[in-house]
C-alpha cells in the first residue's frame, strides 16, 4: 500500500493477462458443463439409433392403402415401413408419385409424424400429415388385395 492508504496501481499488461486467465477458466468451465450435458442425453441419443428410421434419401417404393389413410414405404434396405397418416387423403391410392417435405430438408432426415405429403389428385394437388411412423417387420409388406391385382379370363 502507498502512504496515503491506496492500492498500488497494477500494470496494463497484469490487468491483460488476469482478464485472459478469467476467460479461459470460465470457457472451460462452460466447455465443462456441455460435456456433462452430452454425456447426460448420450443414452438417449444410443436408445434412438437402434431404432430404424426411414431417410427420405433412401425411399425405394411405396404402396398406398385402399383406404387412402395410411402409406406402406419400402427403403433402400427393403425395410417397410407404415406411415399413418392424419385423416382420409382422397385419391392417395391412385397417385403415380408422392413427394415428402421434412423439417430436415436433407436426404438423410427421418421420416416424422408432423412431415407431409403431397401428391397430384384429380388435377390438384392434394397433402396429407404424417401421424405416425412405425417400422415394420421384413415379410409383413401390405399388398394390393387379390381383387384389385388383373387377372386373366381363359
Amino acid at each position: 500500500m502507498f502512504p496515503n492508504g491506496r492500492f498500488k496501481p497494477r500494470a496494463k499488461g497484469k490487468i491483460l493477462m488476469s482478464s485472459i486467465l478469467l476467460v479461459r477458466a470460465l470457457a472451460g468451465v462452460l466447455t465443462l458443463g456441455a460435456t456433462s450435458a452430452v454425456a447426460y442425453a448420450h443414452p438417449v441419443a444410443a436408445v434412438q439409433a437402434q431404432q430404424r428410421c426411414l431417410e427420405i434419401g433412401r425411399i425405394y417404393s411405396w404402396t398406398a392403402d385402399r383406404s387412402d389413410r395410411s402409406l406402406v414405404i419400402e427403403n433402400d434396405s427393403r425395410e417397410n415401413f407404415r406411415l399413418d397418416l392424419m385423416g382420409y387423403c382422397p385419391g392417395l391410392s391412385f397417385a403415380q408419385t408422392i413427394a415428402l417435405r421434412s423439417p430436415g430438408g436433407t436426404a438423410l432426415s427421418c421420416v416424422s409424424p408432423g412431415d407431409v405429403i403431397y401428391f397430384r389428385s384429380a388435377g390438384m394437388i392434394q397433402r396429407c400429415a404424417i401421424l405416425r411412423v412405425t417400422p415394420l417387420a421384413h415379410h409383413h409388406r401390405s399388398t394390393p388385395d387379390a381383387s384389385t391385382k388383373g387377372s386373366k379370363a381363359g
